[in-house]
């Protein structure tokens, strides 16, 4: 039996974060491509950022 989840926003930067947290060490141990860095760092900040006002209860802007 399938379990169908909706994709919500927080499990949607969810995922953001953990695929940052994935691209960003990947991309310092090879190629350190400096416009990879500049696309993930904010990447990162914008899920982790959602995450913490879900957890507070503030509406997550969606």
């Amino acid at each position: 039996m399938t379990v169908h989840r909706a994709w919500t926003p927080l499990r949607v930067s969810a995922a953001v974060e953990l695929a940052s947290l994935v691209v960003m060490p990947a991309n310092l141990a090879t190629a350190h491509l400096p416009a990879v860095s500049s696309l993930m760092g904010p990447l990162h900040g914008v899920g982790l950022r959602r995450q913490e006002r879900y957890q507070r209860g503030a509406p997550c802007g969606c």
